[in-house]
């Protein structure tokens, strides 16, 4: 069964391709990077990452912590891995 991307602002399907590593909406116009399979955000060896109580942070296309990285969570971290649609579902 062929995969289904669906856009975030207006629920379409229908995508055309700008280069290698964009796509644009057919119908709103919106343009999303390809996601390499790569994590968006990696917090390396020796890092010292605070997020404090009021924070509110979403990491669009996954996150590494390296061992030897400090990532204190005090308040909100959603990963979306923005893993694809299967059709029918």
């Amino acid at each position: 069964m062929p995969e289904i991307f669906e856009c975030e602002q207006c629920g379409s399907t229908s995508f055309e391709e700008l280069n290698t590593n964009q796509i644009k909406c057919s119908y709103c116009g919106t343009i999303y990077k390809k996601h390499s399979g790569e994590p968006a955000v990696v917090i390396g060896k020796g890092a010292n990452v605070v997020v404090g109580k009021k924070g509110n942070v979403e990491i669009k296309g996954g996150l590494e912590i390296q061992s030897g990285a400090n990532f204190d969570v005090q308040g909100q971290v959603v990963v979306n891995d923005r893993k694809k649609k299967k059709g029918g579902e």
